[in-house]
């Protein structure tokens, strides 16, 4: 853990961080790590950046090298791959989005309506 450059994790995580330190080299450790990785809210989970991410996996490994006796034969895998639960989508750094296709549809359609509606307010009045 004391070679891996884990400085945004603690900027960005610093609760997730302080428990990583706290349990590192215990098999607990290993399963906060594991849960991490794994989205265990049906989909409801945002994710960590991409550098955060890495991070965690690097930490993984480095927990797993380090204390071989708490990875398990089914665990052992890269994280992200075969028996593991559905990943945590990792939020990817991109420029400003905007509405998109649909969003941009949508927006137009609302627009649309909002003019009818004036349009027969002020007609009316």
């Amino acid at each position: 853990m004391d070679k891996l450059d884990s400085s945004e994790l603690f900027r960005l995580y610093p609760r997730i961080a302080v428990k990583i330190r706290g349990l590192w080299g215990t098999r607990e450790c290993r399963t906060l790590l594991m849960s991490l990785l794994n989205d265990s809210r049906d989909g409801n989970r945002a994710g960590f950046p991409v550098s955060v991410g890495q991070t965690i996996i690097a930490l993984l490994n480095a927990h797993d090298e380090k204390f071989p006796q708490f990875d398990t034969k089914n665990d052992s895998l890269v994280p992200f791959t075969a028996v593991r639960p559905r990943p945590v989508a990792v939020k990817q750094k991109q420029g400003k989005q905007g509405w998109g296709f649909i969003g941009t549809f949508a927006k137009f359609i609302v627009i649309v309506c909002i003019a009818a509606v004036a349009y027969k307010y002020y007609k009316g009045a």
